[in-house]
């Protein structure tokens, strides 16, 4: 679920695994070895149940909540499926483009538009935050 981390005030803080980057994590392995120096930031303090809470994504990292409608963003494709592609934006989640986004004509199969780690720009067309998703368009921009 995290790691802890000393971090020299007598009390070890907890790193959540979805503070380990600002991408998706799967094992904590994959980005920690055991005893290795890593720089975190406070993300919170609690007083009463002694616990701190860490976080590795620096706090000038883009999140959802800085995306609005109507922006252009620059992105890579990471996964090709029958129904869209996912574009890593540079934000914790990756942003759909929905099959019926990607060209202004009939697309069947995504893969004839788009291919793996091609580098896009997209339009945000939606955002759910309490979700975490993005929709994008490839077909409006």
């Amino acid at each position: 679920f995290g790691a802890f981390v000393d971090i020299g005030v007598g009390r070890d803080g907890l790193v959540h695994i979805s503070e380990l980057s600002s991408r998706r994590v799967g094992k904590v392995a994959d980005v920690l070895q055991e005893n290795q120096e890593v720089q975190v930031w406070i993300k919170k303090l609690d007083r009463d149940r002694n616990r701190i809470s860490l976080t590795m994504v620096d706090p000038n990292t883009k999140t959802i909540r800085d995306l609005e409608k109507g922006e252009l963003v620059h992105g890579t494709v990471t996964r090709i499926l029958p129904y869209g592609a996912f574009v890593d934006i540079g934000i914790k989640n990756s942003g759909l483009v929905h099959v019926s986004q990607l060209a202004n004509r009939f697309v069947k199969n995504p893969a004839e538009v788009v291919s793996l780690h091609q580098e896009v720009m997209a339009k945000v067309i939606d955002i759910d935050y309490a979700r975490g998703r993005v929709q994008l368009s490839l077909k409006d921009v």
